[in-house]
């Protein structure tokens, strides 16, 4: 599952994110004996160019789903660097997950309701870093909840 962590710290790092996230992903769900696996982490900054502000987000891919759910709940509010952030499940947005294809009227063509697009079209990127940590890092950052 795709986790966003929305409104990070600009010097947040991947090992930030790790030792933020390392004690959400032990699970305690009774059908669950596993615990979570922290696969990818991306840190994004993108610079808005007409207000000249920055901002920083986090995207997490976090197996199995329901771990993924329980470090969503745990960690949604919680400070990382001193600042609160909110992590919500990450959704994929195309033309073929859009609920109006739901319809009864599948022949007619979707139309546009909206004045004009919810996206800011003048972001650009600043920082794309990407992180996949191996099992042995996996294993040496989750030693300390691992009881």
């Amino acid at each position: 599952m795709f986790v966003f962590l929305s409104h990070i710290a600009p010097q947040t790092n991947h090992e930030d994110i790790l030792e933020f996230v390392a004690p959400a992903l032990r699970s305690r769900l009774k059908h669950l004996s596993q615990q979570g696996v922290l696969e990818e982490i991306k840190i994004i900054g993108l610079h808005d160019k007409a207000t000249g502000l920055d901002e920083y987000h986090g995207l997490l891919i976090i197996t199995p789903d329901p771990v993924a759910e329980k470090v969503i709940k745990n960690l949604n509010n919680q400070p990382l660097l001193g600042q609160r952030i909110e992590v919500r499940e990450y959704r994929i947005r195309s033309a073929y997950n859009d609920p109006r294809r739901k319809s009864l009227y599948k022949s007619m063509v979707l139309k546009e309701r909206r004045k004009s697009s919810r996206r800011r079209a003048c972001l650009e990127v600043i920082k794309n870093t990407s992180f996949r940590p191996d099992i042995d890092y996996m294993y040496e950052k989750m030693q300390p909840y691992i009881k």
